[in-house]
């Protein structure tokens, strides 16, 4: 079956460097850099099927707050 691509669109505030670590179906599909003081974060993948456990993972090094999270956009 064909790939479909998506788009995601994380968007808040970041306190902290970090990441977001995109998994379909335990599968590591995106990984985003959200930079301290950035409001937006765009990543893209391909899914192959039409039905997938997704999951965002974020992490950072910072012994603090790393983001306040706003809006998840899928397209």
């Amino acid at each position: 079956s064909a790939k479909k691509e998506w788009s995601i669109t994380l968007e808040g505030k970041v306190f902290s460097d970090a990441t977001a670590t995109v998994m379909a179906d335990g599968v590591e599909v995106c990984v985003i850099k959200l930079a301290e003081g950035c409001g937006k974060a765009v990543g893209k993948f391909g899914l192959e099927s039409e039905h997938s456990d997704v999951k965002i993972v974020f992490s950072g090094e910072a012994e603090k707050e790393l983001l306040e999270l706003e809006m998840v956009c899928f397209e």
